[in-house]
């Protein structure tokens, strides 16, 4: 059987890969300043903070936002007890302020992007008139440092979305936990960095993330298995690209458990195929730097199908 075509594409796909990523390694080691917008800013935030059982650290994130140096006037924060069965409405409830609100969600449609629509449907219950210009995303479980919208206000510059460093909270808790820090790492400092850097496709992380509400308002978070997945790619589909900043960052706690890393990477890779055959044919009929750039970035989860049909061939 003659292999010489699939040898050649094989060879060329993994050739092309590396060019890419050499690119963007050479494209984080240049220097750069810091790169804050305005010396004043009056920056308005809305913080999402959706929560399913999560009463072992809810009140930390709580505390954490309470706690911003940041005026109160110019930013609310909503936490999402989406169907818990815990006692974590009860503790979000215990904390609840003018600038922090508690909201009840109750509904058969599951997943992490409906409960963020939700809130931005209802927001108007619970932060009355007060209109954000970004709307800001994190996890349950992470800690946000106290200057965190302070400095992310200096930094939005009028972009459409933008992606905050995202550390590991409990880097020693486990060698699972410590492979996703160093992981981490690789994936913020060369991976986005370098993206961010050459003006390609940046991700959004799903925590850590800001969006221009006028944006996020029209488009939704949607209900996908990779609600930020998705949402990067609508945005590169409308030639909107996402800005990565390397500080301010958030801190983000990391599985220790085999079984639940597997289950959470079985559900990334799930979700990318989705992504991919939704927008991928759509991407490519958008001729530019940015739409192409997203489809190869889909296009990355078959680098482990074209490593094993190379090694079975």
């Amino acid at each position: 059987m003659d292999l010489t075509i699939l040898v050649y594409a094989t060879t060329g796909f993994f050739t092309l890969y590396s060019i890419y990523y050499f690119a963007l390694f050479l494209a984080t080691i240049r220097r750069e300043g810091d790169h804050r917008e305005c010396p004043c800013p009056a920056v308005k935030f809305l913080v999402l903070v959706p929560a399913h059982n999560e009463e072992d650290v809810i009140s930390d994130i709580c505390r954490d936002l309470l706690s911003q140096r940041y005026p109160r006037g110019l930013f609310r924060a909503l936490v999402i007890a989406d169907n818990c069965e815990d006692r974590t409405a009860k503790i979000v409830g215990g904390m609840e302020c003018a600038t922090l609100r508690l909201v009840e969600r109750r509904s058969e449609v599951r997943g992490k992007g409906a409960a963020l629509d939700y809130a931005l449907e209802n927001m108007r219950r619970y932060i009355g008139d007060f209109r954000p210009d970004y709307v800001v995303v994190f996890d349950a479980d992470n800690r946000v440092p106290v200057d965190f919208l302070d400095e992310l206000s200096s930094r939005v510059g009028g972009h459409a979305a933008l992606q905050c460093n995202v550390k590991t909270k409990n880097p020693n808790s486990s060698l699972i936990a410590r492979a996703s820090y160093y992981e981490g790492l690789i994936l913020q400092r060369l991976w986005q960095h370098g993206k961010d850097r050459m003006g390609l496709c940046t991700a959004l992380a799903g925590t850590g993330e800001a969006i221009r509400y006028d944006l996020i308002s029209t488009l939704g978070f949607g209900n996908s298995l990779t609600d930020d997945l998705d949402l990067t790619i609508r945005l590169a589909e409308r030639g909107l690209k996402v800005k990565y900043l390397h500080y301010p960052c958030t801190y983000d706690e990391k599985p220790d458990s085999l079984r639940v890393e597997i289950r959470r990477r079985t559900r990334w890779a799930a979700g990318h195929f989705q992504t991919f055959f939704r927008h991928g044919a759509r991407l490519l009929s958008i001729p530019s730097r940015l739409s192409l750039d997203a489809f190869f970035y889909l296009t990355n989860i078959i680098s482990p199908i074209v490593v094993l049909t190379s090694w079975f061939a």
